[in-house]
């Protein structure tokens, strides 16, 4: 009579942020008769805990829309042919688990060929493993977090 029975399934988050579900259970026993023994309807308790840094993130369809709640952008020097250090600072409402991208764009009128390891320096370089892919032709550099890190909001 204790036994638990525990069953999971995947389900596809809508597009747009709400404050989650309430979810209930209800059912029948039967009772090999001809009318089967309700069982009562009753709300389910949702697991409590954060996730990605979202507040009780843990609950059903509680869902957020990720973004970057700091995001700055300059330059070491504004001199033709020059070296020049690009520094971007982001925060995000969300952890960036391993495996999550940031691309930067719009970084047009470089000289600097096509890098798929363009050496990243700064506070944060480690957690995209001190590598992004640079592409010339578009001005775009992806960077991705590296295995075991998280870009912590």
């Amino acid at each position: 009579a204790d036994t638990s029975y525990t069953v999971s399934f995947m389900l596809r988050n809508g597009d747009d942020a709400r404050s989650g579900a309430t979810v209930s259970i209800s059912g029948s026993v039967d009772s090999g008769g001809v009318d089967n023994a309700p069982v009562e309807s009753l709300d389910l308790t949702s697991g409590p805990g954060d996730m990605l840094a979202v507040t009780n993130g843990a609950s059903p369809l509680l869902l957020v829309v990720p973004l970057f709640s700091v995001k700055n952008v300059g330059q070491s020097l504004p001199l033709v042919d020059a070296s020049n250090t690009i520094t971007v600072t982001i925060s995000g409402s969300v952890d960036f688990p391993a495996a999550s991208t940031i691309t930067l764009s719009g970084l047009i009128g470089s000289q600097t060929a096509n890098d798929a390891d363009l050496a990243l320096g700064g506070t944060a370089s480690s957690v995209f493993g001190n590598a992004g892919a640079w592409t010339l032709s578009d001005g775009t550099l992806v960077l991705t977090v590296a295995s075991g890190g998280v870009l912590s909001a």
